[in-house]
């Protein structure tokens, strides 16, 4: 929406561009979160093997036990700017989780602004081109995991109490 050279005179502003976007976006998050859960509730009376039950309470007392490590993880997945990463599958993963409907909401939305901010101004900043933009991306990627890598490095020390 931001290409002259597709759109014309019809070209939307830069914020203009990202206020319609993230809107755009968070529109059906709470729904896909609640018809999720819901979806969840009727399918688990069906499911009864150990090895769905093993991994299944697995994954629900994920968000029960670290929470805020979940909200900002299910944040961070949201502002990366790549195919699969956004608003509906995040709300879909909140929705399957058991996640709190707010709390996921306002995280979501969150990381759907980080990410309209980042593509509008990769867009304001390389015109438009898409090879600049996915490049970029991928460094923030793999910036983003080393960092993550660290910080779980150090957190597993600290637990172990071989760190002072």
């Amino acid at each position: 929406a931001l290409n002259t050279a597709i759109w014309g005179a019809n070209a939307l502003a830069p914020l203009y561009a990202l206020f319609v976007c993230f809107l755009g976006s968070i529109i059906p998050c709470y729904f896909a979160m609640y018809a999720s859960r819901q979806i969840k509730n009727k399918t688990s009376i069906f499911l009864h093997s150990n090895f769905f039950q093993k991994y299944a309470i697995k994954g629900a007392n994920l968000g029960k036990n670290n929470s805020r490590n979940a909200y900002f993880k299910l944040a961070t997945f949201v502002s990366v700017p790549l195919p699969l990463t956004g608003v509906w599958s995040a709300s879909i993963i909140s929705g399957f989780a058991g996640l709190n409907l707010l709390h996921s909401f306002l995280t979501i939305s969150a990381g759907a602004f980080v990410s309209a901010a980042a593509i509008t101004l990769l867009c304001c900043l390389f015109n438009n081109s898409i090879s600049a933009i996915l490049i970029i991306s991928l460094i923030i990627i793999i910036v983003y995991m080393l960092l993550d890598l660290i910080l779980s490095y150090f957190n597993l020390r600290k637990k172990s109490g071989k760190l002072s």
